[in-house]
């Protein structure tokens, strides 16, 4: 009984182990190179010029129901996001910490994530990449969007590894977003890079609040008035 109990013991403890040494590996970006032949989607102002540094939240992870991308608001794809990593400093900061940001290229966004294990329902998942503008401390407070589908969380193998590649680099593939011209070129302060702008849609804009873009259309009016 007790070789039982002991077998028992061991077996679980290096389950338990392997576990925890297993880890989830995340890589995100908009650009897939930065050369003469830059490809990627930058993301752009109203005027399709490239947005600032230090202006932009990214965030990866899944949505817990299904979303109509052709209605939906802001607050509700905030709601019903799940962020891979809710806690730790990473990619996937939500709650409490700072996303990660485009702090030295302007228009572009890049990092990885070592966050440890998946959370429970994610793997199989479809992966996606939430953008907003840097307001306040975290994601949640972003008042424009733009979301990207990056395929799906693959499993993890054996050892409890997996290694998941999130590059929003199709134009098509950015569900919720406005799909402008570049008008200029993203760089990192001494570099502008050279990107396509060509066709049309060679960037993608946040999409604001509704209230948000009221209150812009009306400032607009006010002023148009005040000039009469």
């Amino acid at each position: 009984m007790k070789i039982k109990v002991y077998s028992a013991l061991i077996a679980s403890f290096i389950a338990f182990g392997g576990s925890s040494f297993g880890a989830v590996s995340i890589s995100i970006k908009n650009f897939t190179s930065l050369t003469p032949t830059s490809v990627g989607v930058p993301l752009v102002d109203g005027l399709g010029v490239p947005m600032a540094k230090s202006t932009i939240f990214a965030s990866v992870g899944m949505f817990s129901q299904s979303i109509d991308w052709l209605t939906v608001d802001i607050p509700t794809i905030l709601s019903r996001f799940s962020p891979i990593d809710a806690t730790s400093p990473g990619l996937g900061v939500y709650a409490g910490s700072t996303p990660l940001t485009n702090s030295s290229l302007t228009g572009l966004f890049t990092g990885t994530d070592f966050g440890g294990a998946y959370p429970a329902g994610f793997s199989g998942k479809d992966v996606y990449i939430v953008v907003g503008n840097k307001v306040g401390t975290n994601l949640s407070g972003s008042t424009a969007l733009a979301v990207y589908k990056a395929g799906t969380f693959t499993a993890v193998d054996g050892a409890g590894n997996a290694s998941v590649s999130a590059s929003a680099t199709s134009i098509d593939s950015w569900v919720y977003g406005k799909k402008m011209t570049l008008a200029s070129q993203p760089t990192n302060g001494t570099v502008f890079y050279s990107f396509p702008t060509t066709p049309n849609a060679s960037a993608i804009g946040l999409v604001p609040e509704a209230s948000t873009a009221l209150l812009g259309a009306l400032g607009a009016l006010g002023l148009l008035r005040r000039r009469r």
